[in-house]
């Protein structure tokens, strides 16, 4: 997070809105939480944690990220895809509506 600041820089960090952590494991949490005493606090209040890709597709849209195969199987291995499709060709994540 420091090297990341460094190189951002000050506009950059500035005009940050959010840094979304996908799949944050309780180690990470808890080395962001113990972080936060040596790295600008402006900082860590902009990060939001997604449990889910479809959830991250609520705050940025799926066709301005570009997401590696391995995250989608990810996703579906912890999350365990109840609810959820994948469509192969595009990879995009669908919640199953109830018809």
């Amino acid at each position: 997070m420091k090297r990341m600041q460094q190189v951002l820089g000050r506009k950059h960090k500035k005009n940050l809105h959010a840094i979304y952590a996908l799949h944050p494991t309780l180690g990470l949490r808890t080395a962001i939480f113990a972080l936060q005493l040596l790295v600008d606090g402006e900082v860590w209040k902009k990060i939001v944690y997604v449990d889910r890709l479809l959830h991250l597709f609520r705050y940025v849209p799926r066709e301005q990220l570009t997401i590696p195969d391995f995250v989608f199987q990810h996703d579906l291995e912890v999350n365990g895809g109840k609810g959820f499709i994948v469509d192969p060709r595009t990879k995009y994540i669908y919640q199953r509506t109830s018809a």
